[in-house]
C-alpha cells in the first residue's frame, strides 16, 4: 500500500504522515530503511529505492527541512517508481511543470488527515493524471507502473 524509505525523521513530518496512514489504514505501510523499519532492508542507492517503491501504491517521501525554495529529487524518485507521492515541503514542488493534482501535497501545520484518506480511498484520482503540466518541456512523461490498490 505505502513505503517511506528515510534513515532519519529530525523534525517529525515522516511520523506525521505515516502515522494518519496508519490510522486509517494499519499495519498496510512498508518501512525498508531505519526509520520505523519493518521489513527487510534495502541496499542504499538510487536503484534500490525506485524498485522497492514499483511495488507499492503510494510514497511517503517529504522533505528533510523546510526551507523557502527547497525541493530535492524526493518526490520525481516517487514518480520514477510509479507511486502516488505523498509530499510535505515549505511549498508545492516544481510548480511550472508538476501537475499538482498528480500527487498528494501535505502542509502538515495544517493535518491533512482528510486528504490523505481521500488519496486512499481514490487512488484513481492521482493514478490518471499527467504528471507534467502540458506547458512544460517534459509533458509526456506517465506512470509506468503503479501498484493496485
Amino acid at each position: 500500500m505505502s513505503s517511506c524509505i528515510a534513515r532519519h525523521d529530525r523534525e517529525g513530518q515522516r511520523n506525521h504522515i505515516c502515522n494518519i496512514i496508519e490510522k486509517y489504514k494499519p499495519r498496510v505501510s512498508r518501512y525498508p530503511s531505519t526509520f520505523r523499519n519493518n521489513c527487510k532492508k534495502i541496499d542504499s542507492g538510487v536503484n534500490n529505492k525506485i524498485n522497492f517503491i514499483k511495488n507499492v501504491l503510494f510514497c511517503v517521501c517529504p522533505e528533510n527541512s523546510s526551507y523557502e525554495l527547497y525541493h530535492t529529487e524526493k518526490i520525481f524518485h516517487a514518480f520514477e517508481g510509479g507511486t502516488i507521492p505523498i509530499y510535505w515541503a515549505v511549498d508545492r514542488p516544481e510548480k511550472e511543470i508538476i501537475n499538482e493534482n498528480s500527487y498528494v501535497y501535505c502542509n502538515i501545520n495544517n493535518s491533512d488527515i482528510s486528504k490523505i484518506q481521500s488519496a486512499i480511498d481514490n487512488p484513481n484520482k492521482f493514478k490518471d493524471q499527467n504528471i507534467f503540466k502540458s506547458q512544460g518541456k517534459i509533458h509526456s512523461f506517465h506512470r509506468v507502473k503503479c501498484a493496485s490498490p
